[in-house]
C-alpha cells in the first residue's frame, strides 16, 4: 500500500526503485507468495545459450530418482528402469504391447481420438472426427509424451475439448444405447485438492440429466451414468493412479449396469438405483469439464480416447490393455 507501479513509495524525492533487484523466492515487493521447492546450482549468463549448451548443462548433471518416468522405478545406484509392460530408457517410458494379433476379436471403436497433435486453436485430429477446444478464452494447450505417441495435456484452468452433440443419440441418452457403450483411454492423473477435477460430461452430472459424467474430488473418483429412469455411480479410491499412466475402461449397459476396470481389474460397479430425471441437460460431450459450466476444467493428460456403441466383453478388454486398438480403419 502507498507504493506506486515503479516500486517507490508515493510522493517520494530520490527513492530507488524496489525492482532493481533480484528476489529469489518471492516477489522483491511482497512479503507473501512464497516460493516452496527447491533450487540448486543457479546459473546467470550475460548472452542467449544454443541448444547444444543448453542440453551440455542438462546431460551433465547427476541422474536422480527424481529424473524417472512415472512408470518407472529407481534402482539402489539411482537408475531409472521401466517398470514391467513398459519400454524406455527409465527416464521416459511407453506402454509395451504385446506382440501378434488379440486373441479375441475387438470391433472397430465408433469414435477414436488418438490424442497426438493439437494446433494454436486448440484443434486435435482424430480418426472419426475432430475435437475442437471452445472455451472462453483462446485455448493454447499443449501435448505431452503419451503411451503411444503424444498425449493432450489439460492444465486445470482453462483447457477443455468439445467432442461434439450427442443429443437424441446414445452418449447423451443412455436408454438409446441398445447394446450399450464402452469408453477406453489412458489417464495421468494429477489432484486438484478441493475443487472438482472433471474427466468428462455429458451431463450426468446433473441431477435432471441425462448422460454420462467423470470426475474426480479429494482422492476419489466418481463415474456416473444416467438415464430417464435409473442412476448408476461408481466411487473408487484414486489416491494410487496420481501422476503414473492407467488405463481406464468403462463400461455400460442397461442389463448389467455400470462397470469400471483399471489395468483389466474391476475397481467397481453399479447395478443402479431408480432416480427419475427431465434429461434436460445439453448433450455435449465435454472432455476436461462440466458440459454446462466454464468451471472446474481438469487437471491431467489423457491418450488414445476410444469410444463404442456396445458393452465390450472382460476378454476384450483385456485385450485392449494387452495388445492395443485394433488398427483403425478411418480415412
Amino acid at each position: 500500500r502507498g507504493w506506486d507501479f515503479d516500486g517507490s513509495p508515493n510522493n517520494c524525492v530520490d527513492c530507488v526503485s524496489v525492482y532493481n533487484k533480484l528476489s529469489i523466492g518471492k516477489p522483491i515487493q511482497c512479503f507473501d507468495h512464497f516460493y516452496g521447492g527447491s533450487v540448486d546450482e543457479l546459473v546467470i549468463f550475460d548472452r542467449p545459450l544454443d541448444r547444444q549448451e543448453v542440453y551440455d548443462i542438462y546431460s551433465a548433471v547427476p541422474r536422480d530418482c527424481q529424473d524417472c518416468d512415472p512408470n518407472a522405478y529407481c534402482t539402489d545406484g539411482q537408475q531409472c528402469v521401466c517398470n514391467e509392460g513398459f519400454a524406455g530408457s527409465g527416464d521416459v517410458c511407453s506402454r509395451k504391447t504385446d506382440a501378434g494379433p488379440s486373441p479375441v476379436s475387438i470391433p472397430q471403436p465408433r469414435y477414436f481420438w488418438p490424442m497426438d497433435k493439437i494446433d494454436g486453436q486448440g484443434l486435435v485430429d482424430g480418426s472419426s472426427r475432430l475435437i475442437v477446444g471452445e472455451g472462453q478464452y483462446d485455448v493454447q494447450m499443449q501435448v505431452s509424451l503419451g503411451i503411444e505417441e503424444g498425449a493432450v495435456v489439460f492444465n486445470g484452468r482453462r483447457d477443455w475439448l468439445n467432442a461434439g452433440d450427442y443429443s437424441g443419440q446414445c452418449f447423451a441418452e443412455p436408454d438409446l444405447c441398445s447394446e450399450g457403450f464402452t469408453f477406453s483411454f489412458w489417464l495421468r492423473y494429477h489432484e486438484r485438492g478441493q475443487r472438482d477435477n472433471v474427466i468428462f460430461s455429458s451431463g450426468a452430472q446433473l441431477a435432471d440429466g441425462e448422460g454420462l459424467a467423470m470426475w474426480g474430488k479429494q482422492g476419489t473418483m466418481h463415474v456416473r451414468v444416467q438415464t430417464g429412469t435409473m442412476r448408476y455411480e461408481c466411487n473408487f479410491p484414486a489416491e494410487a493412479t496420481k501422476g503414473v499412466w492407467v488405463n481406464y475402461v468403462i463400461r455400460f449397459d442397461l442389463d448389467n449396469g455400470l462397470v469400471v476396470t483399471l489395468d483389466t481389474q474391476e475397481v467397481a460397479r453399479s447395478v443402479g438405483t431408480p432416480n427419475a430425471v427431465q434429461g434436460s441437460a445439453p448433450g455435449t460431450l465435454a472432455i476436461g469439464k462440466y458440459n454446462h459450466l466454464d468451471v472446474h476444467n481438469g487437471r491431467f493428460d489423457m491418450d488414445n480416447l476410444a469410444a463404442w456403441e456396445v458393452a465390450l466383453s472382460e476378454q476384450q478388454v483385456e485385450s485392449i490393455y494387452n495388445h492395443g486398438l485394433p488398427e483403425q480403419q478411418y480415412s
